[in-house]
């Protein structure tokens, strides 16, 4: 009685186990053989992304070329059926969103970028989903982790009183920012990113006839020098490792015959 009792019981789990595996089954083949269903879903919650963000973004950064390239580039996705080329737009406009967010470093972009975006994209595209590629660093003072240095406060303040034109005064006071911006305990990264800049400065003379391009530059290798003496000894060792380019010779005129 006990044996046939235990063989129903047998009997029933493995009557219950087909029964789960032939649903998951139906849900897997009805879900590739009706796409439509899935790609309703994707062109809803595209649009509802696309309204939020139009909705957190200012008039004036709708207009800008970022914003305006990045909207097309998530609208193009809805029509298209391959999910890598899907993928491919989707992160491409991603990247010119998190432009804007470095040129203009508005705070509620970081969120928008970090998980509104990353969100969506993994959600939708699971097996060609790079994390890396939607964590986008801290590029303004509500995210920052640390106060900018005075020394690179005081280093903007003459690069803005300089004769260096304006485009160039916007930019270089950015990219300034943006690096004291970001996680302190990347101090390899944070260096790099100074020195690239000073360089940049450094070798800009014919953009300061003044010669501000020295001073400045000058005071940020200090500053590097000082606060990253490991990474900025590292700068010059493989600066000075490089070949050096000997200037083309000028051509031999030949004999004179005057």
């Amino acid at each position: 009685m006990l044996g046939r009792l235990f063989n129903k019981k047998i009997i029933l789990l493995f009557l219950v186990i087909i029964i789960i595996i032939l649903a998951i089954s139906f849900f897997v083949l009805n879900s590739r053989l009706n796409p439509l269903t899935n790609t309703t879903n994707y062109n809803a919650e595209l649009n509802s992304l696309i309204v939020s963000l139009d909705k957190n973004y200012s008039s004036k950064e709708k207009e800008s070329p970022e914003y305006e390239k990045a909207i097309n580039l998530f609208r193009n996705t809805s029509s298209l059926s391959d999910q890598k080329a899907k993928y491919r737009d989707f992160k491409a406009g991603t990247s010119d969103l998190q432009m804007l967010y470095s040129i203009t470093g508005q705070s509620y972009m970081y969120k928008i970028l970090n998980e509104d975006l990353a969100v969506f994209a993994k959600k939708h595209f699971p097996e060609s989903y790079e994390e890396e590629m939607f964590i986008y660093p801290c590029q303004d003072p509500e995210c920052a982790d640390s106060r900018q240095p005075p020394e690179i406060i005081s280093i903007i303040n003459e690069l803005k009183s300089s004769d260096f034109p304006e485009i160039y005064k916007d930019l270089y006071e950015r990219n300034l920012l943006n690096t004291g911006y970001e996680p302190s305990d990347d101090k390899h990264l944070k260096a790099f990113q100074y020195y690239s800049t000073a360089k940049s400065i450094a070798l800009s003379s014919d953009l300061s006839p003044s010669g501000a391009h020295t001073t400045i530059s000058n005071k940020l290798f200090e500053f590097i020098k000082n606060n990253y003496p490991q990474d900025y000894e590292q700068f010059k060792r493989s600066e000075e490792a490089r070949p050096k380019i000997s200037p083309t010779p000028e051509p031999d005129p030949g004999p004179s015959y005057e």
